[in-house]
């Protein structure tokens, strides 16, 4: 996955809000349109996860609870 696994909610809203600004970055770098447009997709959908990951209570990232998989 991304190689790093938060050990909070509120971290795990900060990673994510950061992947969908790295998303919107190579969006505007990329010159193809279907790229773009999916890019700025994927960082409306990081945005929203971490929105909800932030709004929760609970930590359901733990390491505890999660297989990692190659």
């Amino acid at each position: 996955m991304f190689g790093c696994w938060c050990s909070t909610g509120v971290s795990s809203a900060l990673h994510y809000r950061a992947q969908a600004d790295l998303a919107r970055r190579l969006a505007e770098l990329t010159v193809q349109p279907n790229v773009e447009r999916k890019l700025r997709y994927v960082a409306e959908e990081l945005d929203h996860l971490a929105n909800e990951i932030a709004g929760d209570d609970t930590d359901f990232l733990r390491l505890e609870v999660l297989e990692l998989r190659d």
